[in-house]
């Protein structure tokens, strides 16, 4: 994934994003960064991405999710690999990012 400065991912809908939306988005990618950053079950790690999420006025969160990478399936437990993915909007624009923890 190519990234603007912030950690931003690259994409043509970032255009779509109102001065104050842009300057919130990139919380997205931290929020996914910090969780990586922890331990704890897939549970905690989904809670604590929507608590960093939620201090953003401006977003709206469409999913979170921590899966087993191979297969997406949802996982209660966690294990070796796994890919946290999370949808958000931010005003009428859908921004996806994702991690993989190792």
């Amino acid at each position: 994934t190519v990234r603007e400065a912030d950690g931003l991912a690259l994409s043509s809908r970032n255009r779509y994003l109102t001065p104050e939306q842009r300057r919130q988005a990139p919380l997205l990618r931290r929020a996914l960064l910090d969780a990586s950053a922890s331990s704890g079950p897939p549970a905690e790690l989904r809670l604590k991405i929507i608590d960093a999420l939620s201090t953003a006025s401006q977003a709206r969160i469409d999913y979170v999710a921590v899966v087993d990478p191979e297969s997406l399936a949802s996982l209660e437990t966690s294990q070796p690999h796994m890919l946290i993915a999370a949808a958000v909007y931010f005003g009428q624009t859908r921004l996806i990012d994702h991690i993989t923890l190792a």
